[in-house]
Protein backbone atom coordinates (compact mmCIF):
# COMPACT_ATOMS: atom_id res chain seq x y z
CA UNK A 1 0.00 0.00 0.00
CA UNK A 2 3.00 2.33 0.60
CA UNK A 3 4.24 1.96 -2.74
CA UNK A 4 0.86 2.68 -4.19
CA UNK A 5 0.27 6.01 -2.32
CA UNK A 6 4.24 7.04 -2.98
CA UNK A 7 3.25 6.66 -6.71
CA UNK A 8 -0.07 7.96 -6.76
CA UNK A 9 1.59 10.88 -4.87
CA UNK A 10 4.38 11.20 -7.44
CA UNK A 11 1.55 11.37 -10.55
CA UNK A 12 -0.51 13.86 -8.33
CA UNK A 13 2.49 15.97 -7.94
CA UNK A 14 3.43 15.49 -11.77
CA UNK A 15 0.32 16.64 -12.77
CA UNK A 16 0.12 19.86 -10.63
CA UNK A 17 3.39 20.57 -11.98
CA UNK A 18 2.03 20.22 -15.85
CA UNK A 19 -1.18 21.89 -15.10
CA UNK A 20 0.56 25.01 -14.37
CA UNK A 21 2.76 25.08 -17.34
CA UNK A 22 -0.79 24.49 -19.22
CA UNK A 23 -2.37 26.76 -17.96
CA UNK A 24 -0.29 29.29 -19.61
CA UNK A 25 -0.11 27.94 -23.22
CA UNK A 26 -3.00 28.56 -25.58
CA UNK A 27 -4.85 25.85 -27.00
CA UNK A 28 -3.26 25.07 -30.28
CA UNK A 29 -5.68 25.42 -33.28
CA UNK A 30 -5.76 24.38 -36.94
CA UNK A 31 -3.59 26.63 -39.10
CA UNK A 32 -6.12 27.99 -41.81
CA UNK A 33 -3.96 30.42 -42.96
CA UNK A 34 -0.60 28.52 -44.07
CA UNK A 35 2.55 29.59 -43.25
CA UNK A 36 4.99 27.91 -45.78
CA UNK A 37 3.03 28.18 -48.56
CA UNK A 38 2.73 30.97 -51.65
CA UNK A 39 6.01 30.84 -52.58
CA UNK A 40 8.26 29.32 -55.11
CA UNK A 41 8.31 25.52 -53.71
CA UNK A 42 11.94 23.62 -54.09
CA UNK A 43 13.03 20.69 -55.63
CA UNK A 44 11.61 17.64 -55.64
CA UNK A 45 7.71 18.64 -56.31
CA UNK A 46 6.83 18.30 -59.56
CA UNK A 47 10.93 18.96 -60.70
CA UNK A 48 9.79 22.20 -62.43
CA UNK A 49 12.05 23.44 -65.25
CA UNK A 50 10.38 27.14 -64.79
CA UNK A 51 11.27 27.16 -61.18
CA UNK A 52 12.60 30.12 -61.29
CA UNK A 53 9.55 31.81 -63.20
CA UNK A 54 9.14 35.73 -62.13
CA UNK A 55 5.82 36.56 -62.93
CA UNK A 56 4.31 33.53 -60.87
CA UNK A 57 6.76 34.86 -57.88
CA UNK A 58 5.30 38.37 -58.83
CA UNK A 59 1.55 36.78 -58.56
CA UNK A 60 2.64 35.17 -55.35
CA UNK A 61 4.21 38.82 -54.07
CA UNK A 62 0.93 40.08 -55.17
CA UNK A 63 -1.16 37.20 -53.33
CA UNK A 64 1.39 38.18 -50.13
CA UNK A 65 0.00 41.68 -50.09
CA UNK A 66 -3.24 41.02 -50.10
CA UNK A 67 -3.55 42.21 -53.78
CA UNK A 68 -5.64 39.39 -54.53
CA UNK A 69 -7.43 41.06 -57.89
CA UNK A 70 -3.25 41.71 -59.18
CA UNK A 71 -2.43 37.97 -58.77
CA UNK A 72 -5.76 36.24 -59.97
CA UNK A 73 -5.08 38.66 -63.03
CA UNK A 74 -1.26 37.28 -63.86
CA UNK A 75 -2.51 33.71 -63.30
CA UNK A 76 -5.62 33.86 -65.66
CA UNK A 77 -2.67 35.52 -68.45
CA UNK A 78 -0.06 33.62 -67.69
CA UNK A 79 -1.95 30.42 -67.91
CA UNK A 80 -5.11 31.29 -70.16
CA UNK A 81 -5.59 27.48 -70.44
CA UNK A 82 -5.33 25.86 -67.13
CA UNK A 83 -2.57 23.49 -67.92
CA UNK A 84 -0.47 24.55 -65.09
CA UNK A 85 -0.49 23.48 -61.72
CA UNK A 86 1.40 26.15 -59.86
CA UNK A 87 -0.96 29.04 -61.42
CA UNK A 88 -3.99 26.93 -60.76
CA UNK A 89 -3.21 26.19 -56.93
CA UNK A 90 -2.34 29.76 -56.54
CA UNK A 91 -5.39 30.76 -58.26
CA UNK A 92 -7.40 28.68 -56.09
CA UNK A 93 -5.59 30.35 -53.31
CA UNK A 94 -7.08 33.82 -54.93
CA UNK A 95 -10.64 32.57 -55.52
CA UNK A 96 -10.82 30.80 -51.67
CA UNK A 97 -9.86 35.05 -50.13
CA UNK A 98 -12.53 36.04 -52.16
CA UNK A 99 -14.97 33.45 -50.62
CA UNK A 100 -15.68 31.77 -53.56
CA UNK A 101 -15.31 28.49 -51.93
CA UNK A 102 -16.10 26.02 -54.86
CA UNK A 103 -14.02 28.01 -57.42
CA UNK A 104 -10.96 27.56 -54.96
CA UNK A 105 -11.87 23.79 -54.80
CA UNK A 106 -11.85 23.18 -57.88
CA UNK A 107 -8.40 24.91 -58.52
CA UNK A 108 -6.93 23.02 -56.53
CA UNK A 109 -8.19 19.18 -57.44
CA UNK A 110 -7.25 20.31 -60.77
CA UNK A 111 -3.44 21.66 -59.62
CA UNK A 112 -3.48 18.37 -58.25
CA UNK A 113 -5.05 16.24 -61.51
CA UNK A 114 -1.99 18.42 -63.36
CA UNK A 115 1.19 17.71 -61.14
CA UNK A 116 0.28 15.57 -57.97
CA UNK A 117 3.26 16.14 -56.34
CA UNK A 118 2.61 19.39 -55.37
CA UNK A 119 2.52 20.06 -52.18
CA UNK A 120 0.33 22.98 -51.06
CA UNK A 121 -3.62 22.07 -52.81
CA UNK A 122 -3.25 18.88 -50.68
CA UNK A 123 -2.86 21.59 -47.70
CA UNK A 124 -5.83 23.63 -48.38
CA UNK A 125 -8.50 20.82 -49.32
CA UNK A 126 -7.31 19.41 -45.87
CA UNK A 127 -7.79 22.66 -44.54
CA UNK A 128 -11.61 22.76 -45.90
CA UNK A 129 -12.58 19.21 -45.43
CA UNK A 130 -11.20 20.57 -41.40
CA UNK A 131 -13.30 22.90 -41.27
CA UNK A 132 -16.53 20.74 -42.22
CA UNK A 133 -15.81 19.08 -39.37
CA UNK A 134 -14.31 15.81 -42.08
CA UNK A 135 -11.59 14.70 -39.78
CA UNK A 136 -10.40 11.75 -41.42
CA UNK A 137 -10.71 13.13 -44.60
CA UNK A 138 -8.33 16.28 -43.53
CA UNK A 139 -6.04 14.24 -41.96
CA UNK A 140 -5.23 12.16 -45.53
CA UNK A 141 -4.89 15.56 -47.45
CA UNK A 142 -2.14 16.47 -44.83
CA UNK A 143 -0.08 13.01 -44.78
CA UNK A 144 -0.18 13.37 -48.86
CA UNK A 145 1.16 16.93 -48.44
CA UNK A 146 3.96 15.67 -46.10
CA UNK A 147 4.50 12.51 -48.25
CA UNK A 148 5.87 15.70 -50.86
CA UNK A 149 6.90 18.27 -48.19
CA UNK A 150 7.97 16.74 -44.48
CA UNK A 151 9.28 20.57 -43.27
CA UNK A 152 5.66 22.13 -43.67
CA UNK A 153 5.09 23.85 -40.17
CA UNK A 154 1.50 24.16 -41.31
CA UNK A 155 0.54 20.30 -41.89
CA UNK A 156 2.58 19.40 -38.74
CA UNK A 157 0.95 21.58 -36.45
CA UNK A 158 -2.78 20.46 -37.84
CA UNK A 159 -2.05 16.93 -37.45
CA UNK A 160 -0.13 17.68 -34.05
CA UNK A 161 -3.96 18.96 -33.25
CA UNK A 162 -6.02 16.15 -35.20
CA UNK A 163 -4.35 13.13 -34.00
CA UNK A 164 -4.95 14.83 -30.65
CA UNK A 165 -8.44 15.03 -31.34
CA UNK A 166 -8.54 11.19 -32.22
CA UNK A 167 -6.67 9.96 -29.18
CA UNK A 168 -3.53 8.74 -30.85
CA UNK A 169 -0.79 10.56 -28.75
CA UNK A 170 2.14 8.27 -30.32
CA UNK A 171 1.07 10.38 -33.51
CA UNK A 172 0.07 13.73 -32.18
CA UNK A 173 3.38 14.34 -30.58
CA UNK A 174 5.29 12.59 -33.50
CA UNK A 175 3.98 15.74 -35.61
CA UNK A 176 4.59 18.39 -32.94
CA UNK A 177 8.12 16.92 -32.90
CA UNK A 178 8.56 17.38 -36.27
CA UNK A 179 7.16 21.26 -36.21
CA UNK A 180 9.77 21.60 -33.88
CA UNK A 181 12.35 20.14 -35.72
CA UNK A 182 11.64 21.87 -39.30
CA UNK A 183 10.54 25.35 -37.93
CA UNK A 184 12.85 27.97 -39.39
CA UNK A 185 12.56 30.39 -36.34
CA UNK A 186 13.13 29.53 -33.08
CA UNK A 187 11.91 32.61 -31.42
CA UNK A 188 8.52 32.38 -32.22
CA UNK A 189 5.26 31.73 -29.19
CA UNK A 190 3.86 28.78 -31.20
CA UNK A 191 7.50 27.55 -31.50
CA UNK A 192 7.99 28.47 -27.35
CA UNK A 193 4.61 27.09 -26.54
CA UNK A 194 5.44 23.58 -28.41
CA UNK A 195 8.60 23.26 -27.19
CA UNK A 196 7.68 24.00 -23.77
CA UNK A 197 5.52 21.37 -23.30
CA UNK A 198 7.15 18.98 -25.40
CA UNK A 199 10.42 19.22 -22.97
CA UNK A 200 8.05 18.74 -20.32
CA UNK A 201 7.08 15.57 -21.62
CA UNK A 202 10.20 14.31 -22.02
CA UNK A 203 11.79 15.36 -18.68
CA UNK A 204 8.82 14.05 -17.12
CA UNK A 205 9.07 10.51 -18.55
CA UNK A 206 13.13 10.72 -18.58
CA UNK A 207 12.50 10.94 -14.64
CA UNK A 208 9.79 8.00 -14.63
CA UNK A 209 12.29 5.90 -16.19
CA UNK A 210 15.06 6.53 -13.86
CA UNK A 211 12.26 5.70 -11.15
CA UNK A 212 11.19 2.33 -13.42
CA UNK A 213 14.83 1.15 -13.16
CA UNK A 214 15.73 1.88 -9.54
CA UNK A 215 12.59 0.18 -8.51
CA UNK A 216 13.92 -2.85 -10.95
CA UNK A 217 17.10 -3.05 -8.71
CA UNK A 218 14.91 -2.80 -5.47
CA UNK A 219 12.94 -5.85 -6.86
CA UNK A 220 9.42 -3.75 -6.81
CA UNK A 221 8.10 -4.60 -10.19
CA UNK A 222 4.67 -3.19 -9.49
CA UNK A 223 6.49 0.38 -8.66
CA UNK A 224 8.15 0.14 -11.83
CA UNK A 225 5.36 -1.38 -14.10
CA UNK A 226 3.31 2.13 -12.68
CA UNK A 227 6.43 4.06 -13.36
CA UNK A 228 6.85 2.84 -16.78
CA UNK A 229 3.22 3.32 -17.50
CA UNK A 230 3.74 6.99 -16.33
CA UNK A 231 6.63 7.77 -18.84
CA UNK A 232 4.49 6.22 -21.77
CA UNK A 233 2.04 8.77 -20.89
CA UNK A 234 3.82 11.74 -20.86
CA UNK A 235 6.05 10.53 -23.64
CA UNK A 236 5.48 7.43 -26.05
CA UNK A 237 7.83 7.74 -28.30
CA UNK A 238 10.80 6.68 -26.22
CA UNK A 239 11.68 2.86 -27.04
CA UNK A 240 12.94 1.92 -23.44
CA UNK A 241 9.22 1.90 -21.16
CA UNK A 242 6.89 0.09 -24.26
CA UNK A 243 9.82 -2.74 -24.14
CA UNK A 244 10.52 -2.98 -20.94
CA UNK A 245 7.07 -3.20 -19.90
CA UNK A 246 6.35 -5.72 -22.47
CA UNK A 247 8.78 -7.80 -21.53
CA UNK A 248 7.60 -7.98 -17.56
CA UNK A 249 3.99 -8.56 -19.02
CA UNK A 250 5.23 -11.17 -20.84
CA UNK A 251 7.07 -12.56 -17.96
CA UNK A 252 4.11 -12.45 -16.02
CA UNK A 253 2.31 -14.31 -18.85
CA UNK A 254 0.00 -11.65 -19.64
CA UNK A 255 0.72 -11.96 -23.49
CA UNK A 256 -1.96 -9.15 -24.45
CA UNK A 257 -0.90 -6.38 -22.53
CA UNK A 258 2.60 -7.68 -23.70
CA UNK A 259 1.54 -7.09 -27.41
CA UNK A 260 0.16 -3.81 -26.61
CA UNK A 261 3.71 -2.38 -25.64
CA UNK A 262 5.30 -4.00 -28.10
CA UNK A 263 3.13 -2.61 -30.55
CA UNK A 264 3.97 1.16 -29.23
CA UNK A 265 7.37 0.22 -29.27
CA UNK A 266 7.67 -0.77 -32.55
CA UNK A 267 6.55 2.69 -34.04
CA UNK A 268 9.93 3.68 -33.14
CA UNK A 269 12.37 4.43 -36.02
CA UNK A 270 15.05 2.07 -34.29
CA UNK A 271 13.88 -0.86 -32.44
CA UNK A 272 15.28 -4.08 -31.23
CA UNK A 273 15.48 -7.01 -34.13
CA UNK A 274 14.37 -9.46 -31.50
CA UNK A 275 11.14 -7.63 -31.21
CA UNK A 276 9.89 -9.32 -33.95
CA UNK A 277 10.60 -12.78 -32.36
CA UNK A 278 9.26 -11.61 -29.25
CA UNK A 279 6.14 -10.54 -30.38
CA UNK A 280 5.78 -13.98 -32.89
CA UNK A 281 6.21 -15.73 -29.46
CA UNK A 282 3.24 -13.74 -27.87
CA UNK A 283 0.89 -14.38 -30.60
CA UNK A 284 2.01 -18.24 -30.55
CA UNK A 285 1.29 -18.29 -26.95
CA UNK A 286 -2.39 -16.64 -27.48
CA UNK A 287 -2.90 -19.17 -30.08
CA UNK A 288 -3.19 -16.40 -32.81
CA UNK A 289 -1.14 -18.69 -35.05
CA UNK A 290 -2.23 -16.56 -38.23
CA UNK A 291 -0.44 -13.34 -36.27
CA UNK A 292 2.43 -15.36 -35.21
CA UNK A 293 3.19 -16.97 -38.57
CA UNK A 294 3.74 -13.64 -40.33
CA UNK A 295 5.65 -11.97 -37.41
CA UNK A 296 8.08 -15.33 -37.57
CA UNK A 297 7.87 -14.40 -41.10
CA UNK A 298 9.42 -10.64 -40.56
CA UNK A 299 11.69 -12.35 -38.08
CA UNK A 300 13.41 -15.21 -40.23
CA UNK A 301 15.41 -12.48 -42.97
CA UNK A 302 17.88 -11.00 -39.64
CA UNK A 303 18.50 -14.84 -38.92
CA UNK A 304 20.28 -15.74 -42.06
CA UNK A 305 23.94 -16.08 -40.57
CA UNK A 306 22.33 -18.66 -37.78
CA UNK A 307 21.50 -21.79 -39.25
CA UNK A 308 20.04 -23.14 -36.01
CA UNK A 309 17.69 -20.42 -35.36
CA UNK A 310 16.90 -20.67 -38.79
CA UNK A 311 16.07 -23.96 -38.75
CA UNK A 312 14.13 -23.41 -35.50
CA UNK A 313 11.68 -20.78 -37.18
CA UNK A 314 11.03 -22.24 -40.60
CA UNK A 315 10.00 -25.46 -38.80
CA UNK A 316 7.30 -23.47 -36.86
CA UNK A 317 6.73 -21.31 -39.62
CA UNK A 318 5.88 -25.16 -41.83
CA UNK A 319 3.97 -26.21 -38.54
CA UNK A 320 1.97 -22.73 -38.02
CA UNK A 321 0.61 -22.69 -41.87
CA UNK A 322 -1.69 -25.87 -41.34
CA UNK A 323 -3.53 -24.35 -38.15
CA UNK A 324 -4.86 -21.93 -40.81
CA UNK A 325 -4.29 -22.55 -44.13
CA UNK A 326 -7.39 -24.19 -45.23
CA UNK A 327 -9.62 -21.22 -44.16
CA UNK A 328 -9.60 -18.86 -47.07
CA UNK A 329 -11.19 -16.16 -44.22
CA UNK A 330 -8.00 -15.99 -42.10
CA UNK A 331 -6.48 -13.42 -44.78
CA UNK A 332 -9.46 -11.85 -45.56
CA UNK A 333 -9.69 -10.76 -42.03
CA UNK A 334 -6.45 -8.98 -41.88
CA UNK A 335 -7.18 -7.02 -45.29
CA UNK A 336 -10.45 -5.88 -42.99
CA UNK A 337 -8.58 -4.57 -40.64
CA UNK A 338 -6.05 -2.90 -42.72
CA UNK A 339 -8.55 -1.44 -44.66
CA UNK A 340 -10.77 -0.04 -41.45
CA UNK A 341 -7.62 1.36 -40.16
CA UNK A 342 -6.45 3.35 -43.17
CA UNK A 343 -10.29 4.51 -42.78
CA UNK A 344 -9.42 5.98 -39.25
CA UNK A 345 -5.94 7.30 -40.56
CA UNK A 346 -4.12 4.88 -38.40
CA UNK A 347 -1.56 4.00 -41.21
CA UNK A 348 1.33 2.04 -39.26
CA UNK A 349 -1.83 -0.63 -37.76
CA UNK A 350 -2.55 -0.04 -41.63
CA UNK A 351 0.46 -0.92 -43.10
CA UNK A 352 1.26 -4.06 -40.75
CA UNK A 353 -2.37 -5.39 -41.51
CA UNK A 354 -1.88 -5.17 -45.33
CA UNK A 355 1.60 -6.48 -44.88
CA UNK A 356 0.08 -9.67 -43.29
CA UNK A 357 -2.28 -10.00 -45.19
CA UNK A 358 0.46 -10.77 -48.23
CA UNK A 359 1.93 -12.73 -46.08
CA UNK A 360 -1.05 -15.08 -45.63
CA UNK A 361 -1.59 -14.88 -49.00
CA UNK A 362 1.17 -16.42 -50.35
CA UNK A 363 0.31 -13.93 -53.86
CA UNK A 364 1.82 -11.62 -56.00
CA UNK A 365 -0.60 -8.44 -54.57
CA UNK A 366 0.69 -5.31 -56.90
CA UNK A 367 -2.02 -3.55 -56.04
CA UNK A 368 -1.58 -3.92 -51.94
CA UNK A 369 2.34 -3.18 -52.51
CA UNK A 370 1.25 -0.27 -53.67
CA UNK A 371 -0.90 0.48 -51.46
CA UNK A 372 1.60 -0.60 -48.77
CA UNK A 373 4.04 1.47 -50.54
CA UNK A 374 1.73 5.05 -50.66
CA UNK A 375 1.23 4.73 -47.03
CA UNK A 376 4.62 4.34 -46.01
CA UNK A 377 5.33 7.58 -47.70
CA UNK A 378 2.74 8.95 -46.07
CA UNK A 379 3.89 7.75 -42.42
CA UNK A 380 7.39 8.05 -43.09
CA UNK A 381 8.16 10.03 -46.02
CA UNK A 382 11.54 11.32 -45.22
CA UNK A 383 13.70 8.17 -46.09
CA UNK A 384 11.50 8.01 -49.10
CA UNK A 385 12.10 11.62 -50.17
CA UNK A 386 15.81 11.25 -49.61
CA UNK A 387 16.20 8.70 -51.99
CA UNK A 388 14.24 10.05 -54.42
CA UNK A 389 16.46 12.86 -54.26
CA UNK A 390 19.90 11.29 -54.07
CA UNK A 391 18.55 8.98 -57.43
CA UNK A 392 17.52 12.79 -59.04
CA UNK A 393 21.14 14.06 -57.93
CA UNK A 394 22.91 11.03 -60.01
CA UNK A 395 20.44 11.47 -62.71
CA UNK A 396 22.05 15.18 -63.20
CA UNK A 397 25.54 13.99 -62.64
CA UNK A 398 26.82 14.80 -65.96
CA UNK A 399 24.73 18.15 -66.16
CA UNK A 400 25.28 19.53 -62.49
CA UNK A 401 23.87 22.67 -61.95
CA UNK A 402 24.64 23.92 -58.52
CA UNK A 403 21.50 26.30 -58.38
CA UNK A 404 19.13 23.32 -58.68
CA UNK A 405 21.17 20.84 -56.72
CA UNK A 406 22.01 22.10 -53.75
CA UNK A 407 18.95 23.47 -52.68
CA UNK A 408 18.46 19.44 -52.84
CA UNK A 409 21.02 18.69 -51.06
CA UNK A 410 19.73 20.75 -48.35
CA UNK A 411 16.53 18.74 -48.47
CA UNK A 412 18.59 15.48 -48.47
CA UNK A 413 20.21 16.83 -45.07
CA UNK A 414 17.41 18.72 -43.60
CA UNK A 415 15.68 14.95 -43.55
CA UNK A 416 18.43 12.16 -43.70
CA UNK A 417 19.97 11.29 -39.80
CA UNK A 418 23.72 13.64 -38.93
CA UNK A 419 26.35 11.04 -40.33
CA UNK A 420 24.17 9.22 -42.19
CA UNK A 421 25.76 8.10 -45.49
CA UNK A 422 22.98 10.00 -46.82
CA UNK A 423 23.26 13.38 -45.12
CA UNK A 424 27.37 12.88 -46.21
CA UNK A 425 26.85 12.11 -49.83
CA UNK A 426 24.86 15.42 -49.64
CA UNK A 427 26.83 17.55 -47.73
CA UNK A 428 30.17 16.30 -49.87
CA UNK A 429 28.02 17.06 -53.17
CA UNK A 430 27.26 20.29 -51.62
CA UNK A 431 30.61 21.31 -50.50
CA UNK A 432 32.04 20.29 -54.38
CA UNK A 433 29.76 22.15 -56.21
CA UNK A 434 30.50 25.15 -54.02
CA UNK A 435 34.36 24.70 -54.06
CA UNK A 436 33.88 24.43 -57.97
CA UNK A 437 31.51 27.66 -58.32
CA UNK A 438 28.91 25.63 -60.01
Amino acid sequence: MAQEDEIIGYKEKKEREFQQIKNALPKYDIVQQTEDSNTIIELPEGFYGDLYDSDYDDAVNKYSKGDIDGAIAICTNKDAAGKNAKYQALLGNCLHKKEDIQGAITRWKKAIELNPSLAEPYVNLGNYEYSKQNINAAIKFWLTATSIKPESLTCNVNLGVTYGEKGLRYESLKYYEKYLKYAPETKTQKYNEISTTMNYFMAAAKKAVEEAENAVREEKINKAVQYYMYAIENYPMQVKSPYSLGNIFYNDRNYEKALYYWDLCRKAPKVPQQLMLNIAKAYDRLKLYDSAYCFYSRYLPFVGNSPNEYNVVKSRLIQLSVAFSKNPLVAEAHLTMAENAEEDCDYFKAIEEYENYMILSHKDLPEIKNKVTNLKMCYNPEGYLTTLLIKKIEEMRDNEIGELIIPMCNRIMLFAEPNSKEFLYASSKKNSLIRRGK
